[in-house]
This record gives structure tokens, sequence and C-alpha cells, in this order.
């Protein structure tokens, strides 16, 4: 059983840095074409989701004081 958490915590180690990498790849200047912010939201959602072992999550933000859903994975927005 200890070695099977092991490799567990081992296999989570390697995504957690996979996702870091695929992150710090979409990091992009200011100049950047728009959309850039979206698509590093949505593989932040992804990678947050996945190495919390979860099945589906969002990111509410505040706009002129109203929340509004930014991402989602596996949930309607609405």
């Amino acid at each position: 059983a200890a070695d099977a958490q092991a490799r567990r915590w081992r296999d989570r180690r390697t995504q957690a840095t996979a996702f870091t990498a695929r992150i710090d790849a979409l990091g992009a200047p200011p100049d950047a074409p728009p959309g850039r912010s979206q698509e590093l939201l949505d593989h932040s959602l992804r990678a947050v989701v996945e190495l919390a072992q979860c099945t589906r999550g969002f990111v509410l933000v505040i706009e002129h004081g109203r929340y509004r859903v930014a991402a989602s994975l596996a949930l309607d927005p609405a």
C-alpha cells in the first residue's frame, strides 16, 4: 500500500510539472493576440481540476459588481 501511495504521489508530481510547463509556455507578453489570456485561464483551470482529482470546476470573476463565469470545465457556464 505504501508503494502504491508513493507511486501515486510521483505520478501527480510528474503531472503537475507537465501542467506547469504547459502554462508557462502559454504566458505571453502584453501585446499577445486576443484570446491568449482565455487560453491560459482554461489550461490553468484544467490543471487545478485534474490535480485536485475533481471532475468539473469553474472560475468566477467579478465585473461591474456582478459575478461572471470566466472559465468552466464539464459544467454549463449558465
